[in-house]
């Protein structure tokens, strides 16, 4: 089964446009780090995505995966936010 691995951006604005659903139709299996997971669903309750992003998690198509590689994620985060530098690792 495809998957693809996002960041917080694409899927706020997925989110925003009541379009999350196509990286399920595009995909199958969406994978997000720990540093989204916290960004968009618990720092943001309230705000778009939130609600959304949980509810694809309980349906089985997002998961969380946290990065293997712990020296290039400890690389990355030095010019990048936490989010970004997980989704790369």
């Amino acid at each position: 089964m495809p998957r693809a691995i996002n960041d917080s951006s694409t899927l706020i604005h997925l989110c925003k446009i009541g379009h999350l659903e196509l990286l399920r139709e595009f995909w199958g299996e969406l994978l997000i780090p720990p540093a989204v997971w916290r960004e968009v669903v618990e720092e943001g309750q309230g705000r778009a995505c939130s609600q959304e992003l949980e509810a694809a998690a309980q349906l089985g198509w997002v998961k969380v995966v946290t990065p293997a590689n712990a020296e290039l994620l400890h690389l990355l985060k030095r010019e990048l936010d936490d989010g970004e530098a997980e989704a790369i690792a």
